[in-house]
């Protein structure tokens, strides 16, 4: 099969979005060609039957001209099927050509977010993948939960001990992860003479975030934290395994609505995990600490998890959350 996959960005530096390289390549295994149109083109080693075209962005491109080279691509490059990340724009701007021209296409959307961009790209896609129940939020017939994709290779321990009393929050800065509850549990911590200290690794991602950011620091100077928090800021996803090797526990207050690809990245490293997020529940997933998002609670959970460790099992998260299985989920659709 000659495969099209339209993403956001290729690029292996990327904070965020560095993890689809190792979908694509999973894809090129499966695949005689794989077309792969991107917004943004970054740093890649992807095999001789990828080839990748950008619309321009990290050139300084204009929207109308990412908008025409998106176009151009779509009628002149030769595929049989689409398989579009995160991106229901590109469903709305295609989908009556792929349609017309009987391509099977598939968009993979994980958020809570409902617009009318995707309840249109729903009615021209073939399937909508998506990572767990609660991750897509729009009800229809066409949904297949598929699960994320770890590179679970990369994130495996290859024997490092964690740093006594490090605790780890990886994502974006943003008020929806919840990071003040997470300095105010250590806060509580700190006063119980418990030997903790947060690293938090990610930045904000808009004007809002920036905003939540400075509150942050304002919470950590306000209890004189700043000797226990550090802000490291943003991270290639390439190099965030060694962060969750080095912590003995981490962290993610992200509520229901999905399932944070975060949590299978610590779990694969072998790092207990304590989230808020009750949809991990039903996964019953060794390592994983279930909490309400309630300071006390949150500072009791890393407690418990600091104190007894919990034994993570990173083989479950290799033979069910892989990019491998993932993609082999993915392409039986289409088959």
């Amino acid at each position: 099969m000659k495969l099209l996959i339209v993403t956001q960005k290729v690029d292996e530096n990327d904070d965020v979005l560095g993890f689809f390289i190792s979908w694509i390549k999973e894809f090129a295994k499966h695949c005689e060609q794989v077309e792969l149109i991107c917004l943004f083109e970054g740093e890649h080693n992807l095999s001789a039957n990828v080839r990748v075209h950008s619309l321009g962005k990290e050139r300084g491109a204009s929207k109308l001209t990412q908008l025409a080279r998106f176009f151009y691509f779509k009628f002149f490059l030769k595929y049989d099927a689409v398989f579009v990340h995160m991106n229901p724009i590109y469903v709305c701007l295609a989908g009556d050509w792929w349609r017309l021209t009987r391509k099977r296409v598939g968009l993979f959307y994980t958020h809570r977010h409902v617009d009318f961009k995707l309840k249109m790209a729903e009615k021209f896609a073939n399937f909508i993948f998506t990572a767990s129940e609660s991750s897509f939020q729009l009800k229809t017939k066409k949904l297949r939960v598929v699960g994320h994709g770890i590179e679970v290779e990369r994130f495996r321990n290859p024997g490092i001990l964690p740093v006594k009393g490090l605790v780890l929050s990886v994502g974006r800065i943003s008020p929806i992860k919840h990071q003040d509850v997470l300095i105010n549990a250590l806060r509580i911590l700190r006063e119980k003479s418990v030997d903790v200290r947060v690293k938090f690794v990610g930045a904000p991602g808009s004007l809002a975030d920036n905003e939540y950011d400075v509150r942050l620091r304002e919470i950590v100077e306000e209890h004189k934290l700043g000797d226990f928090v550090e802000f490291a800021g943003s991270m290639p996803n390439k190099l965030i395994a060694k962060e969750y090797w080095n912590a003995a526990v981490s962290v993610n207050l992200l509520p229901m609505g999905g399932l944070d690809k975060a949590v299978f990245e610590s779990l694969a490293a072998g790092t207990p995990t304590v989230t808020t997020n009750q949809g991990f529940k039903q996964l019953a997933l060794p390592g994983l600490v279930l909490c309400e998002l309630d300071i006390d609670e949150v500072a009791k959970a890393i407690q418990i998890a600091l104190v007894y460790p919990p034994q993570v099992d990173s083989d479950k998260i290799s033979r069910e959350y892989s990019s491998e299985q993932v993609v082999s989920k993915i392409l039986a659709h289409y088959e």
